[in-house]
């Protein structure tokens, strides 16, 4: 590189983008190949050692900044800078046979360089890298080819974030981030404005410096529609301004100005300040009503960042699944924005519709947990908790239950899935004179009595045990981790015959897949 080395990071806390001045990385070319050639033959002497004609090679920058959606013609412009103009002085480590035309790599004692096959790959290399640095979404299937393996290899390389990935949305960023020359893109962006001058265009580098951001979360409450998300527009490193319009219709204008750290790693030199999180009041209060809410960030062609149809509908939480002797004990919570009293929820096993119960339970505190997200004045009534005793609900094997609360759509408020086989715990075993005593757990789930135990030794069956002993505790540790009821009584302790010598003895408690417990 013949200003300064590329590719130096430095401290998020360096000089900004000049708010004033915005030229984006991304976008269409202004010029075409051959006014690009003949704006260089008329502007230097210096000897061209380039492996392709001038001509060939504007064409490459062209072909491949628009597959990438990155600004050829400017690309072009800040090779003639890295390369002095194309003629490889022999003072920098870049050879013209290297295709290396931004000088990529070029640091240190040069062995990190980048080297082509042919000057297509160099140019598509560069292009994929100027589109690394401005968007921090770029990933190797939407820059328009393959990702040059020179630079990247495995191709999945290119997605890895990093300090590079969102860097310089702008040319006026690459200054202190592409090269630590503090006017890099000034030097840059005076060779393109010469390149526009002489083919007719006015030396404006600052054409499509739209806003941008995303509308990320659209909630339908009674007391309006709650949206957040981020917007920048790149005129200014101050908030940006953000437009709501609901079903075509104007609602809002919000300030993107609460902080999001986030966005300000990916887009340095705008800041953190530059998220939005408000209720749009007056909106979406009659229940299962479907709306269409946009969002659009003022800024150059003022752009949509998202739209969503949302529905103010019932909703809720399926909490932990529990295996009984009678069959899955469920809990949870709903709520009907139709009404402030008790919502009715629907549960399905494997698919099959498996009983019903009213959400009309107390939780204290529910209530202000609603107020405090936009359902005010509903209460803390609405709790569930009952056990489905469906066909199937205690039979050996995997179960998935689904619940829905009822009201509009019916919209599921979860699915779980809880896995009915004996388990338990070998938990030690000690040679003796007469065999292996063995001590441990085991509970089969379809009875609160005792499981049998069988035990192999070398992989040869050498006897069984009733798990009935009982161990204080063991009953309450069982209804902490789901399975409730089954009391204390499920231990056992026996000695099993075995020859002197080493042994591999496993234990299994009986039922289902007669899983091995150690």
């Amino acid at each position: 590189m013949l200003l300064a080395a590329p590719l130096i990071l430095v401290g998020a806390g360096d000089r900004p983008a000049d708010a004033a001045s915005v030229t984006p990385v991304t976008g269409p070319s202004e010029l075409s190949a051959s006014q690009i050639a003949s704006w260089f033959r008329s502007a230097t002497g210096s000897p061209y050692r380039s492996t392709v004609a001038v001509e060939q090679l504007a064409a490459y920058f062209i072909d491949e900044g628009s597959r990438a959606g990155v600004r050829g013609d400017i690309a072009f412009a800040q090779s003639v800078v890295e390369t002095g103009w194309f003629s490889f002085p022999s003072y920098g480590y870049v050879r013209p046979g290297d295709n290396n035309f931004a000088g990529i790599g070029a640091y240190g004692d040069g062995s990190h360089l980048f080297r082509a096959p042919d000057a297509r790959t160099g140019v598509r290399g560069q292009i994929q890298l100027l589109r690394r640095y401005a968007d921090p979404n770029s990933n190797q299937f939407n820059i328009g080819s393959p990702p040059v393996s020179q630079l990247w290899n495995p191709a999945s390389r290119y997605d890895t974030p990093g300090g590079t990935h969102g860097w310089a949305p702008t040319w006026e960023h690459m200054s202190g981030r592409w090269a630590s020359n503090p006017t890099y893109h000034d030097i840059v962006l005076k060779i393109y404005r010469n390149m526009l001058t002489f083919n007719g265009l006015p030396p404006n580098t600052g054409v499509g410096s739209d806003a941008f951001g995303s509308l990320e979360s659209v909630t339908a409450t009674p007391s309006g529609i709650q949206v957040s998300g981020w917007a920048i527009n790149p005129l200014t490193t101050g908030p940006g301004t953000v437009h709501v319009y609901v079903d075509g219709v104007f609602k809002a204008s919000l300030t993107a100005n609460s902080a999001r750290p986030d966005i300000g790693e990916r887009y340095p030199g705008y800041g953190d300040s530059h998220g939005f999180n408000a209720t749009i009041s007056g909106t979406a209060t009659t229940p299962f009503e479907s709306h269409t809410v946009c969002a659009y960030a003022l800024g150059g062609v003022n752009p949509s960042i998202g739209c969503a149809v949302v529905t103010l509908q019932p909703f809720g939480y399926l909490g932990v699944l529990s295996a009984t002797t009678t069959g899955i004990q469920v809990s949870g919570w709903a709520v009907n924005p139709g009404t402030t009293g008790a919502d009715t929820v629907h549960f399905y096993l494997d698919g099959t519709f498996a009983g019903s119960v009213d959400a009309n339970i107390r939780l204290p505190g529910l209530g202000e947990w609603l107020d405090q997200n936009g359902w005010p004045s509903y209460g803390d009534n609405h709790v569930f908790a009952t056990t489905i005793t469906a066909p199937g609900a205690t039979d050996f094997g995997p179960h998935q239950l689904c619940a829905y609360a009822l009201g509009g759509p019916n919209p599921s408020i979860g699915c779980r899935t809880i896995n009915i086989q004996p388990f338990g715990y070998l938990e030690r075993v000690s040679a003796t004179p007469t065999g292996v005593q063995t001590v441990g757990w085991a509970v089969n789930p379809q009875t609160t009595g005792a499981d049998a135990v069988h035990f192999y030794v070398d992989g040869t069956f050498v006897g069984s045990t009733a798990a009935s002993g009982t161990r204080p505790g063991l009953g309450g540790w069982l209804d902490q981790n789901g399975y409730v009821g089954y009391g204390d009584s499920h231990t056992f302790t026996a000695t099993i015959p075995a020859s002197p010598g080493s042994h591999t003895l496993c234990a299994y408690a009986l039922g289902g897949i007669n899983p091995n417990i150690g």
